[in-house]
């Protein structure tokens, strides 16, 4: 398999829940709109007292908000 020699990364959010945020993440060879490969990571936020996840804070929801649009 051959690899390029530079790579581009793409985000975007994908989907804002209550405790999550899913991202879709895509690798480009430089100057290409065509991915070379793509991917999901869900960020689940978490109390790291009571392990369990939390709502996403205010501050952070709007910025989320704001670049998903």
């Amino acid at each position: 398999m051959a690899y390029p020699d530079d790579l581009e990364v793409g985000l975007r959010v994908n989907r804002i829940g209550r405790s999550s945020v899913r991202y879709g993440v895509g690798l480009f060879s430089t100057g290409s709109d065509a991915a070379c490969a793509a991917g999901t990571i869900v960020h689940v936020f978490v109390d790291r007292g009571a392990s369990g996840p939390v709502e996403i804070p205010e501050p952070i929801r709007r910025a989320l908000e704001a670049i998903a649009r």
